[in-house]
């Protein structure tokens, strides 16, 4: 579902807080950069956010990372292709071609 490079958007406002840690904000869009994992949670990392590694109990020392539950992927504007252009058909909204 996730993959690298790829744009997500942040869903909550709530983060567990260890090490005065930069974390995401609610609605902001971030690029994730890398993957990582514990025993139970997918983490990602972003590359608008960098925080020094410290020593986790669960991870061990490296960079936090953000339970991937906590974003979703961001979505494209609808293409001429998606069925929003055969709504807006079905509507009476005049369709804008691509020059």
């Amino acid at each position: 579902m996730f993959k690298i490079g790829q744009k997500v958007v942040c869903i909550t406002a709530r983060w567990e807080i260890n090490y005065d840690e930069i974390c995401p904000v609610k609605g902001e869009v971030y690029t994730i950069r890398e993957f990582m994992q514990d025993q139970q949670i997918l983490g990602i990392r972003v590359k608008e956010i960098v925080n020094l590694p410290h020593h986790y109990t669960d991870i061990g020392f490296q960079e936090c990372g953000f339970n991937v539950v906590n974003f979703r992927p961001l979505q494209d504007r609808p293409t001429q292709t998606s069925i929003q252009v055969f709504k807006d058909i079905l509507a009476g909204v005049p369709i804008k071609e691509d020059a």
